[in-house]
């Protein structure tokens, strides 16, 4: 009995940490444009030239290219300097990778590796803020 109500304290707490956690984030993309103007192939030649226009509006909406798609970003670590951003419906299909804070202060997404779910070789993506 005493090991249920310590278990049951230990989630109830968890979960206000986390909620907490939610409440105060501040979503960094949240009504930005940017432009996807790099990618290369993790182990293969040099970049190639794209223009792709990424419209970030709430979460989750996303408008890739002028097509509605969507997109996650939730904050890695406990010290907050990192973020997980997942797009979906992209020129790669659906990718995920973890973005520097300062990248997407100083508007400027360079080199950063994203995957697909399966896929061995993972895209190198640049891109830019252009508001």
């Amino acid at each position: 009995m005493k090991k249920n109500a310590i278990y049951t304290s230990l989630i109830f707490i968890t979960g206000l940490f986390f909620l907490s956690c939610t409440e105060n984030f501040q979503n960094p993309l949240k009504y930005s444009r940017w432009e996807m103007y790099q990618y290369s192939i993790s182990g293969l030649a040099s970049p190639l030239n794209i223009q792709d226009t990424l419209f970030f509006f709430d979460e989750p909406e996303l408008i890739y290219n002028g097509n509605q798609s969507t997109y996650r970003i939730y904050q890695t670590g406990s010290t907050g300097l990192s973020f997980q951003l997942a797009m979906d419906n992209t020129r790669f299909g659906n990718i995920v990778g973890t973005v520097q804070v300062q990248m997407i202060e100083f508007g400027e997404i360079s080199g950063v590796s994203f995957s697909q779910l399966g896929n061995q070789n993972p895209y190198i993506i640049w891109m830019r803020k252009i508001d």
